[in-house]
């Protein structure tokens, strides 16, 4: 799936709203077109279909029970149009235009089966007619998914990676390898591990409570530099480790705000999580309205 300039996808799904949160999802398309590629490309805009004892059903736009061919074709071109003015020619073998109607989730998650994505990106809005949550999307594929909230206009210059030593986090950390190495030394990455303090009443050992944390914090230091080491042995050259204890005061807001962008694995329960947002990795996603997040399978 990837090489040592890019990461490489065989099918990608992108989901258009047709609205404002478009506008920034392409944008950090076309800003990361050289970085991360797709052979394949399917953009589809899924209608909501409601009836008219539906609640919404009055405030949707269309108002639309059943969509003729030749609207779906009309409202398809409109889509074409507005990736073309965004993103000019795709590099890819084959692209398709497509729409939809039914339950945005059901649609992309289906669709994602019948053409077997192995990326789906998605805008994240306040347009709750038919968003479609990052978190309930993640948890019906197996594809890799792109969130990019609205409002993100961030060319990528540092990439934060959060590790719990699983599969799934050094999964993570080859991708924004990859990443990096096709910015040509234009990304940092940021590999952050978060250690929780342990409690020196569990333990018999002749030291100070101060003597206690500061080898707590070289044990596991050393421990994070074999793991490191090991995977990627000249890592020191082009990222940078943080290391965090659970409880250091104000520490989550200080590392989110060096980020511009998150790459992480899709069931690793890193203590990051719990440390930046309070739960994990999928309220990341819920809440996060700043940072494009690629989770990694």
């Amino acid at each position: 799936m990837k090489n040592t300039t890019y990461v490489k996808y065989s099918d990608a799904l992108i989901a258009m709203e047709l609205d404002n949160p478009d506008h920034s999802m392409l944008k950090a398309l076309k800003d990361l077109h050289t970085l991360i590629k797709s052979q394949n490309i399917t953009f589809v805009h899924a209608i909501p279909k409601y009836n008219s004892s539906d609640p919404l059903y009055a405030a949707y736009p269309h108002r639309l029970l059943d969509l003729h061919i030749d609207e779906q074709n009309k409202i398809a071109g409109v889509m074409e149009n507005t990736i073309n003015d965004h993103l000019g020619a795709i590099s890819a073998e084959e692209v398709k235009y497509l729409v939809v109607q039914g339950d945005p989730l059901h649609v992309i998650v289906s669709l994602a089966e019948e053409v077997s994505a192995d990326l789906i990106v998605i805008g994240k809005s306040q347009n709750k007619h038919h968003e479609i949550r990052a978190k309930n999307l993640i948890r019906n594929t197996e594809a890799d998914v792109l969130v990019v909230p609205d409002g993100n206009h961030n060319y990528p210059k540092i990439i934060l990676v959060p590790i719990d030593f699983s599969d799934n986090s050094l999964k993570a950390l080859e991708v924004a390898r990859h990443i990096q190495k096709g910015s040509h030394g234009n990304i940092e990455v940021y590999v952050v591990n978060v250690f929780q303090r342990p409690s020196l009443m569990a333990f018999e050992v002749d030291m100070t409570a101060d003597q206690f944390e500061k080898q707590t914090a070289i044990n596991h230091r050393e421990g994070f530099e074999k793991y490191m080491n090991k995977h990627f042995p000249d890592w020191e050259s082009d990222m940078k480790g943080i290391l965090v204890q659970t409880d250091s005061p104000g520490i989550s807001k200080r590392i989110m705000e060096q980020a511009d962008m998150i790459i992480m694995g899709a069931k690793g329960h890193s203590p990051l999580a719990r440390l930046l947002i309070g739960s994990t990795a999928e309220a990341l996603l819920d809440r996060n309205d700043r940072y494009s997040t690629l989770v990694v399978r």
